[in-house]
């Protein structure tokens, strides 16, 4: 059977990368939505992620016609709320889940190029993709900033591979239009996500300094640069016709930057920050001597490639130190590097097995633990805070007058709400990098009546929640919920209109 198979593949070969790219895409989106997914009905609004339905949620006001910045807000760019409201036009969340697939199937083929590249066998390719698949979907990040730019990141690679493998400048000039590409978009989606263009930039840097070859590091600059502002180029002229340029880089640049650092600073002596940096350094340290201890037995370019591309992003994984998930553009590179060297280990045949089972066991968990989740706690949830929102707020305040205080923006999703305030979901996150999403200036707003409806999480001491349980009493006060198990969850304030 197997060598059938082979003998299909060899014969084949673009059709086999097709096939396998598709089901991978497939499968990787099908593991990893939480928001769009075809085999859930209602949006998760208690243990899944919030920031995917966030995602979610901007790009369906963008394809609505809404002001990015103006009418809702968040500190990523634009391509990312593209790539969304693409797929609700092409149908609403059936069109996102199939935007979401195929993205995924482009960067899978271009995955899979990789490993033709790097000589691996259909077995060790396949283990390459499985891993991935396994890897992404138990992060459960769909749709999510990652994603946009995993395209990208799979042909940079791509070309630099070859750059190193065939010592050709024609592949990292190729490489390098790529690389200003991705970080273009990574400046217009995350900023602080361009660690893979900029271990790139950096490696090709040394590279051609050692090669005594300056002329060269001007001409890939003057590419790489180029491609980077030709990105940024339909952001600025959505933007600037739309009136809302300054906000935009206010809130991808500066504000992205502090949030960053503001909750980093925050969280630097607590146990995860700690776990998560011993981590980074064991994780750089163990991969370092993997490829000094085989130095001999792959050429100087090669090492050279995996001692920069380690360093650079363990280095700002480790000023960072927030969130696993944020290395979630390294996972190509990631599952690449250790097939690759694992195998010029004396067992790395056996290695290569358990990495291939650890992609099983990957799939496997995720393809029950997220939907056993949902379908035993989550849908349940979900339906029990929707039917007590419908119930409560018509359909026109839903629209105009409602305001969801650092809820799930499944919340929204779930009863077709819009935000009457551009921070529709995350205010103790803004509110410390932008003072007009404090509780400060908020209070005094709420005070006027143009909030018609707040939602609150139950017993979440914000300080919203607390104002709204004592002075606020004089403004607001507490929805029955007493006939609505969404009661148990959520807690709606309506406002007193005789004041």
């Amino acid at each position: 059977m197997l060598s059938k198979i082979n003998n299909f593949i060899d014969k084949h070969p673009y059709i086999f990368r097709i096939i396998t790219a598709v089901l991978a895409g497939f499968l990787t989106i099908l593991l990893a939505e939480s928001v769009a997914n075809i085999i859930y009905d209602l949006v998760p609004t208690w243990q899944f992620t919030n920031d995917q339905a966030m995602f979610y949620y901007m790009g369906k006001q963008l394809a609505l016609g809404k002001t990015p910045y103006i009418d809702f807000y968040d500190h990523k760019g634009l391509y990312l709320f593209y790539y969304l409201a693409l797929g609700y036009l092409m149908g609403g969340k059936i069109g996102v889940f199939f935007i979401q697939v195929i993205n995924l199937s482009i960067f899978f083929y271009v995955y899979l190029l990789i490993c033709k590249v790097i000589n691996f066998s259909t077995r060790k390719t396949l283990i390459a993709v499985l891993l991935f698949v396994g890897l992404y979907g138990t992060f459960h990040q769909s749709p999510s900033d990652f994603e946009v730019q995993m395209v990208l990141v799979a042909f940079c690679l791509y070309f630099y591979i070859r750059g190193i493998k065939e010592d050709s400048e024609k592949m990292f000039l190729i490489g390098n239009i790529f690389t200003g590409l991705s970080a273009g978009l990574d400046i217009n989606v995350r900023a602080s996500d361009a660690m893979v263009p900029l271990s790139l930039v950096i490696f090709y840097l040394i590279y051609e300094i050692r090669k005594k070859e300056v002329a060269n590091i001007f001409i890939n600059a003057g590419v790489c640069v180029f491609s980077l502002l030709l990105m940024c180029v339909p952001p600025f002229i959505h933007s600037y016709i739309g009136g809302f340029t300054e906000e935009m880089y206010d809130a991808i640049i500066f504000s992205n930057f502090k949030y960053v650092s503001s909750v980093g600073s925050s969280s630097s002596f607590s146990m995860q920050t700690i776990l998560m940096r011993l981590v980074v350094v064991l994780f750089s340290v163990g991969m370092v001597l993997l490829v000094f201890f085989k130095r001999k037995e792959i050429s100087k370019e090669e090492a050279l490639f995996h001692y920069v591309s380690i360093g650079v992003v363990g280095f700002i994984q480790f000023v960072i130190a927030m969130f696993p998930h944020y290395f979630i553009t390294c996972f190509p590179y990631l599952c690449l590097f250790f097939l690759r060297i694992i195998s010029l280990y004396k067992h790395g045949d056996k290695v290569e097995k358990g990495l291939g089972f650890a992609g099983v066991f990957l799939v496997i968990f995720s393809s029950i633990f997220y939907p056993v989740d949902y379908y035993a706690f989550e849908r349940n949830n979900a339906l029990a805070v929707k039917e007590f929102i419908d119930a409560t707020i018509s359909e026109e305040d839903k629209q105009n007058t409602t305001l969801c205080y650092t809820c799930s923006t499944g919340l929204y999703l779930n009863s077709n709400m819009v935000s009457c305030l551009p921070d529709f979901a995350a205010q103790t996150n803004h509110g410390a990098i932008k003072k007009e999403f404090s509780d400060e200036v908020l209070i005094p707003y709420f005070k006027k009546g143009d909030v018609q409806y707040i939602i609150v999480k139950e017993n979440h001491e914000t300080g919203i929640y607390k104002w709204l349980k004592g002075y606020g009493q004089l403004y607001f006060e507490k929805v029955d919920d007493s006939s609505f198990k969404g009661g148990q969850y959520i807690d709606i304030y309506h406002y007193i209109t005789y004041l």
